[in-house]
């Protein structure tokens, strides 16, 4: 919710369900959990950080786990199945009385198939889980079907990158940011330049040389890291679309707007609310 920007919308969460889990263990993480605003408090809270970034067993048994494969096939939605994946790892208790009308068989079966491809490990503690949980990783990276043909790596960057997309081409990566910002880097040998408008240079004494000559590769400009900065969504970015046809990138944010920007100058085009 403070990804999303809606600071009020999280504070009231927080105070319709805290009750739940008050306790003595959880009543100094819930009191530092209240004093977290925005997502700078995030990252300058360890312990808030690492609630967020860990992984949580939850058991289940083998009846709540058939609800929960039902009712995720049925409303499961893609931002709740990324939680699941990223944050919780399901555990299921063996043993547990079998639904009614059920064979050996089918529950044989059931008790192999998984959520979403992800074959659930022993519980365990230390070291010895999360190695299990580093070869659960390995075996899903070699059995999946769609194998990456490259992988981009952003680095010094402070904030968070929250989507990106490849141009159908392969020559531009455009990341969106929890900043607002827009972010385009050329892929291989294609660089990106963003020109000025043309102004005329009158010589002035104080130039560092006599010499000096107006030349238009000076009138071009690249940010750090040789990334082009498109600016103007005043919240997070969470899409972004290339129209080659046109030569236009998409992009939508929270802020409820989605920006068309130009690719040959990257000036915004046009604004749609």
């Amino acid at each position: 919710m403070l990804h999303a920007g809606n600071r009020q919308a999280a504070n009231q969460f927080l105070k319709a369900h805290q009750n739940e889990f008050i306790s003595d263990t959880e009543k100094d993480f819930l009191e530092e959990l209240s004093r977290v605003f925005s997502v700078q408090d995030i990252e300058l809270r360890p312990l808030v950080n690492a609630f967020r970034t860990r992984k949580y067993k939850v058991d289940l048994s083998e009846s709540a786990h058939i609800c929960l494969r039902q009712y995720l096939t049925r409303y499961g939605h893609i931002i709740l199945l990324q939680i699941i994946n990223t944050h919780i790892t399901i555990i299921r208790k063996a043993g547990s009385p079998k639904m009614d009308g059920e064979t050996h068989e089918e529950k044989s079966q059931r008790f192999e198939t998984n959520i979403n491809g992800h074959m659930e490990q022993p519980s365990g503690t230390g070291v010895d889980r999360e190695m299990r949980e580093l070869q659960e990783a390995i075996r899903l990276i070699r059995n999946n079907s769609h194998q990456a043909l490259r992988i981009f790596t952003v680095k010094n960057a402070v904030e968070n990158a929250s989507c990106g997309l490849i141009a159908p081409k392969m020559d531009k990566l455009a990341i969106g940011f929890s900043t607002a910002e827009i972010r385009l880097w050329g892929i291989g040998e294609t660089v990106l330049v963003k020109r000025k408008n043309k102004q005329t240079h009158v010589p002035f004494v104080c130039d560092v040389s006599p010499f000096y000559k107006f030349n238009e590769h000076e009138s071009t400009i690249r940010s750090e890291a040789g990334a082009i900065i498109l600016r103007g969504h005043t919240d997070v970015v969470h899409d972004l679309r290339f129209i080659p046809e046109a030569d236009i990138l998409l992009s939508v944010s929270s802020d409820k707007d989605m920006r068309a920007w130009r690719l040959n100058d990257y000036s915004c085009a046009a604004v749609y609310r």
